[in-house]
């Protein structure tokens, strides 16, 4: 009976229907702890929180994965005041690869255009993730050889996306702070996803949301060669 209603849901739940179910579990089971941590007023108020957290004359590495016309990059080089600070911002600048939470394919299209964020420590890469990725963080790295703190912004929305990158970054990083920007969808899925495949250490500081988290900061520790299956 039970493998007969599996086939049946199979058949009859869309897979953007399955994704929602799995991306709500992931909140009330293994992110159920977020609801104890710091619950704040606005998305500022918690990359507030996060530049404070972090502390704002540290020399600090920043990646953001999704950067449209620029604020945030703003915001955080305005609260990050170290002039060793390193800022690098990932997008193709030409919109949604495709469509994502109602929005058509292409939407937050630039046309290409680099916002102007009025900062000589802030640069861009321009392109899809999958192709710009390791050049443009090995550049950032280079960029930023003595930071004191790695703080990757994870604003690509896309469930693909995000999974990717915490893929990738689990190479290049052994803890870094993170930031979600959408955190209740699929962002929530991916890191479920992330924490199933590479078991690593997921810290959740504060979040802001009126129904549900959608702005999230934490720390992940990757801890590599220190796997070990669950009990």
């Amino acid at each position: 009976m039970r493998n007969l209603l599996k086939h049946i849901a199979g058949r009859l739940v869309s897979t953007e229907t399955y994704e929602r179910c799995v991306a709500r579990a992931a909140l009330e089971q293994e992110f159920r702890g977020l609801a104890a941590t710091e619950r704040l007023s606005s998305r500022e108020a918690v990359w507030d929180f996060c530049v404070r957290r972090i502390g704002p004359d540290l020399r600090v590495l920043l990646l953001e994965f999704g950067v449209w016309q620029g604020a945030s990059a703003r915001y955080f080089l305005r609260g990050f005041k170290h002039p060793e600070t390193v800022y690098r911002g990932f997008d193709s600048f030409l919109g949604l690869p495709e469509p994502w939470g109602g929005m058509p394919k292409g939407w937050f299209n630039a046309d290409g255009v680099l916002p102007e964020v009025g900062d000589a420590r802030a640069s861009f890469v321009r392109g899809w993730f999958q192709n710009t990725f390791d050049a443009g963080v090995e550049g950032a790295k280079n960029a930023a050889p003595r930071s004191d703190a790695v703080l990757v912004h994870f604003d690509a929305d896309l469930y693909s996306s995000t999974l990717f990158l915490l893929t990738k970054l689990h190479r290049e990083f052994d803890e870094y702070y993170f930031l979600f920007d959408e955190f209740a969808g699929d962002e929530a899925r991916a890191l479920l996803n992330f924490k199933q495949a590479f078991a690593p250490k997921v810290e959740l500081f504060a979040y802001a949301g009126a129904r549900l988290p959608n702005q999230v900061f934490g720390k992940i520790s990757n801890m590599k060669g220190l796997y070990a299956p669950p009990k």
